[in-house]
């Protein structure tokens, strides 16, 4: 069996596909049992297997997140918005079976002016672009500056602490998408100050999101090939969301996803 795992920080960005997934896979016989549950300290149950970003009941059931065709299994992970989110679902999913492949599937913004609103592309390098200590000035003094940076064989970071997906050459194959060199943040940039400084940090830098070097951290801490897929909805410019596409990246991100899935089952 082909173990393949989907991420998407909110089931909206890839409702297209859950919808094809639905109509096209078959439900996975586990999904329709209540697993996973764990007491509280108030005696009650909860769903360990539930998305990690929900709230609510105790009671209430897991989502169906696993389907199959022939012989791959496909695990849809809603991980919530965000690094820690991304970080700490990746964690939980490390129980499971090895994956073939993981796939990262959101929208983004564009720091990049050649790339076109809902273009779709594959985020080739990833970065964690706010973590680290503020300067007097107000630069920011990343990880490997601050001499944080995990080195030798067994650590996750490139040497100019960069993150980039295991087997990369093969996953590229995959989907014939042009590859950016992608940052994370916790904070999008939406003043012309900040995303001043932040080219200035980050020359090469062409798309921002909230996830990917928490996804691409994760997969190669755990060995899983990492596939991330990113359509613009915005340019990272002076924040104005009457300029954002959301709708069109969205049908692009799911057009390029249900591709790749007929490829991959």
């Amino acid at each position: 069996m082909n173990h393949i795992l989907l991420v998407a920080a909110t089931p909206f960005e890839i409702a297209p596909t859950l919808s094809y997934l639905q109509e096209n896979w078959a439900p996975h016989p586990s999904s329709a049992k209540e697993v996973g549950k764990n007491r509280t300290s108030a005696g009650q149950q909860t769903d360990l297997n539930a998305p990690v970003y929900a709230r609510g009941s105790n009671e209430q059931k897991q989502e169906q997140t696993l389907f199959h065709k022939g012989e791959t299994e496909l695990k849809v992970l809603i991980s919530g918005v965000g690094l820690t989110a991304t970080a700490f679902a990746l964690g939980r999913a490390s129980n499971t079976n090895p994956y073939r492949l993981a796939i990262q599937a959101g929208i983004g913004g564009a720091l990049d002016p050649s790339l076109a609103l809902g273009q779709l592309v594959r985020v080739a390098s990833d970065r964690f672009a706010d973590l680290g200590a503020e300067d007097q000035d107000g630069s920011l003094i990343d990880l490997r500056e601050l001499g944080f940076m995990p080195e030798g064989s067994n650590s996750p970071f490139n040497p100019d602490g960069t993150l980039s997906p295991m087997d990369e050459q093969s996953q590229a194959s995959l989907i014939d998408l042009p590859f950016v060199a992608g940052i994370s943040v916790n904070k999008v940039h939406g003043s012309t100050t900040s995303i001043e400084r932040l080219r200035e940090k980050y020359p090469t830098a062409q798309v921002e999101s909230m996830e990917g070097a928490a996804f691409f951290y994760a997969c190669n801490v755990m060995g899983w090939p990492a596939l991330q897929l990113r359509s613009i909805s915005n340019y990272v410019e002076a924040r104005d969301k009457a300029n954002w596409t959301i709708k069109e990246a969205i049908a692009s991100l799911n057009e390029g996803l249900i591709r790749l899935l007929d490829v991959l089952a």
